[in-house]
């Protein structure tokens, strides 16, 4: 019987990380996300509360400074490569131009005379 108990807390623990953790994405700010991200929002959360039975139960001060930070800036590259498929598909000759652009001056820098 003490078993079920011990699990049961720590059920109890994942869950209020989990809620935690899902108040602190809502409060970073994010650059326009699409409504197909914000659908498959509710996928990752379920994902990473069974990760998080898989590992155990982690406490908050656990967690560094710097996953935050790369999480910050995950978000915000996922979001200006958004812009950029987006300006991509409305735009398809600029993007061709700016491709072979790209290619003349990366293989200016990199030939040997």
């Amino acid at each position: 019987m003490t078993t079920s108990t011990g699990d049961v807390d720590a059920l109890k623990r994942m869950q209020s990380d989990a809620a935690k953790r899902r108040a602190e994405r809502k409060r970073r700010p994010s650059i326009q996300t699409p409504a197909a991200e914000h659908a498959l929002g509710a996928e990752d959360d379920q994902n990473d509360t069974e990760k998080q039975a898989e590992q155990g139960p982690v406490d908050e001060a656990q967690v560094p400074e710097s996953e935050t930070n790369v999480q910050h800036y995950a978000d915000q590259l996922a979001g200006a490569l958004k812009q950029l498929e987006d300006t991509a598909r409305e735009h398809p000759a600029l993007v061709l131009l700016a491709a072979f652009t790209t290619g003349v001056v990366v293989g200016n820098l990199f030939s040997r005379r």
